[in-house]
């Protein structure tokens, strides 16, 4: 998947927690639900704008961030 955003922070009692990630198509869509986080719109902004500059660039596919 080229540009993804995060679409939720899991978190666990006492382990390590995680993240879930979703095509700008799919987190458009899940922003639109209520069980969205308050803070997806911003990070859907953001990825977009990331896209953006990636694709003016033509740099091709970013690594992904560990």
């Amino acid at each position: 998947m080229r540009h993804r955003a995060l679409i939720a922070i899991i978190e666990t009692g006492s382990g390590p927690g995680g993240s879930a990630y979703a095509c700008l198509p799919c987190a458009r869509d899940y922003a639109k639900t209520s069980l969205a986080p308050e803070w997806i719109g911003e990070t859907i902004a953001h990825t977009e704008a990331v896209r953006l500059a990636w694709d003016e660039e033509g740099d091709g596919d970013p690594a992904p961030s560990p």
